[in-house]
């Protein structure tokens, strides 16, 4: 019989495993172990009971302020600050009074009078071009009159 040449095996090549009657595979390469499923007894409840006990209670649901109520007034009073006549002062106060600002609007308006206290005045322009395009009705006619 023609032997054939030997290869170095590859890192994916599987084993060459000639075991015969006379040679056994060694003990250490058994792979198929079994192992038994514990026996349940009388103390899995107690521990059971003993796991749920010891969790932490569940927290009741929050009570959360809604951001407008929050938020309202100061901002409100900050964009008043920077607004030049008395006049539109009163407008926006009154539709923001009203509720007649959407939240986006109510979010952009709160955000310009953060910009106009850090005096941001790259953001500010952003934001009032934004509440022109979007509700021009209801900014339109105190926007033009912000003094910074």
């Amino acid at each position: 019989m023609e032997q054939k040449p030997k290869i170095d095996p590859g890192w994916n090549d599987p084993p060459m495993l000639n075991y015969t009657a006379m040679n056994p595979p060694p003990k250490t390469r058994i792979t198929n172990k079994r192992v038994a499923f514990p026996i349940s007894d009388g103390n899995s409840t107690i521990k059971s009971n003993l796991l749920s006990s010891s969790s932490p209670p569940s927290m009741p649901p929050l009570a959360t302020l809604p951001t407008s109520i929050l938020h309202s007034e100061t901002t409100k009073e900050n964009i008043c600050k920077f607004l030049k006549n008395e006049e539109a002062k009163q407008n926006f106060s009154e539709i923001w009074e009203t509720g007649k600002f959407s939240e986006e609007c109510k979010c952009d308006i709160e955000s310009l009078a953060r910009a106009m206290i850090e005096q941001d005045l790259v953001t500010v322009r952003n934001i009032k071009d934004k509440l022109i395009l979007q509700s021009n009705d209801l900014c339109g006619q105190w926007l033009n009159d912000i003094n910074l």
